[in-house]
């Protein structure tokens, strides 16, 4: 489910045990902030917006293969309504 998420967190050291709960709780909730941004987004990022489809009829042990829409959208870096596609990191 986070396969693609890498919040670049560094260790923090915490010696109060509320303070510790916390830091779980905020880094557990950056990573479903970071997820549900992911999912809303998948149009006008370089996702796959047929992978969920295509999980459910490919044989599960051999490679996902891109589908065309994918490749089309990577090769011409537009959206089929015209729209630029961006990567997560970039603005």
């Amino acid at each position: 489910m986070f396969e693609g998420i890498d919040l670049r967190v560094r260790p923090i050291y915490h010696r109060i045990a509320p303070r510790v709960r916390a830091h779980f709780f905020l880094c557990l909730l950056a990573y479903y902030v970071e997820w549900h941004l992911r999912e809303t987004l998948r149009p006008l990022l370089f996702e796959d917006e047929q992978l969920p489809q295509d999980r459910l009829t490919r044989d599960p042990v051999a490679p996902a293969q891109p589908s065309a829409a994918v490749k089309r959208k990577k090769a011409q870096r537009t959206t089929a309504d015209g729209l630029p596609v961006h990567s997560f990191d970039t603005s």
